[in-house]
């Protein structure tokens, strides 16, 4: 099963504020608070929270955190990402407003953290427009760098937030105010949609293997087929339940003698022919 991990966003001015938010994102069943304006106080309800701090910080100034948030505008300035590299902390890294080319140049500079960088897609304008919100860089992202990825978008529609998961994101930023009365809807869309994709292996599930056996159809003696008698296909024909010989192994049991006496009506199973 895929799984995500949501982040409320917070812009908190205070402890007090922060303690507040983390308490509405742990009852829409957020995992973490992302603190963009207090600089990493930490609520101690939630695991952690990554610290959203710009480039005059130095890396020391989250350095309570367990995971770093590097904004947006700070993508390019690569003495910065290199001093938040440096830190052994994991990265989330956002990649709103850049190109390509300057993921990849960050990343070459993160090049001895990149085991612990996690990609943010988004945009940077609010609200954001549906137009621009590209979600298929998402898979871009993941399938070119082979890092995971995740999505943030100020004011984003909450369906948008369920196509990131859809779309691979692995990190969800939801705002835990302005729009704070979707944030449980859009956690437990997400929540849905994550365990929806599942595997990705095509196969029956658990629920349908009862309703499998009694819908799909097996070989059936048409009439009464007496032993040693070479079985014909006017012989045969298919009725539910699924449990006996499967259609498709018709060519393999015409021309072959039947081993024991089949009344009319019988399911085949291997074990009538020769």
């Amino acid at each position: 099963m895929t799984s995500v991990l949501i982040a409320a966003e917070s812009w908190a001015s205070s402890a007090v504020a922060a303690a507040a938010d983390a308490t509405r994102a742990v009852k829409a069943g957020a995992d973490v608070l992302l603190i963009a304006a207090t600089r990493g106080r930490r609520p101690a309800t939630l695991p952690f929270e990554p610290s959203d701090f710009g480039p005059a910080d130095p890396p020391s100034a989250a350095a309570q955190a367990d995971a770093l948030y590097v904004p947006a505008p700070a993508l390019t300035d690569l003495p910065f990402l290199a001093r938040a590299g440096e830190t052994g902390r994991a990265l989330w890294l956002d990649t709103a407003m850049s190109t390509q080319a300057e993921v990849e140049e960050a990343l070459a500079c993160l090049v001895g953290a990149r085991a612990r960088v996690t990609l943010v897609h988004g945009v940077a304008t609010a609200p954001a427009r549906a137009d621009e919100l590209n979600l298929l860089a998402i898979r871009t992202l993941r399938e070119t760098f082979a890092l995971p990825v995740g999505f943030r978008a100020a004011d984003a529609p909450p369906a948008a937030c369920a196509a990131a998961v859809a779309c691979g994101a692995t990190v969800l930023i939801v705002p835990v105010d302005g729009e704070a009365a979707s944030l449980p809807s859009v956690v437990a869309d997400a929540r849905c949609v994550a365990e929806a994709l599942g595997d990705g292996l095509k196969r029956p599930q658990a629920s349908e293997w009862a309703l499998r056996d009694r819908r799909q159809v097996s070989l059936v003696a048409r009439v009464a087929i007496p032993r040693g008698a070479v079985l014909t296909p006017d012989m045969l024909t298919t009725a539910p339940p699924g449990l006996g010989l499967k259609p498709r192994a018709l060519d393999a049991v015409v021309g072959r003698r039947a081993a024991v006496d089949i009344p009319g009506g019988t399911l085949l199973t291997p074990g009538m022919v020769e």
